[in-house]
């Protein structure tokens, strides 16, 4: 998805310049809560999580705490 209003909401969130926000879809099937240091996204299903981990497990911290 290209917009460019999302694109330059989540670079302020990057940057620190804005916080508290969530973003999700109509049916809150899942939630994006980005932050100036990452992001936790919440879904409705463990089958949805750990498809998300495996496409990004590059994204994910090295710790399984996070950390």
């Amino acid at each position: 998805m290209a917009d460019p209003a999302l694109d330059r909401l989540l670079l302020c969130v990057a940057d620190d310049m804005t916080d508290g926000v969530i973003l999700t879809n109509t049916t809150c099937d899942w939630v994006f809560h980005p932050y100036d240091g990452g992001a936790d996204i919440f879904t409705n299903s463990t089958e949805d999580r750990d498809r998300l981990s495996a496409a990004y497990a590059d994204w994910l911290p090295p710790s399984p705490s996070g950390a």
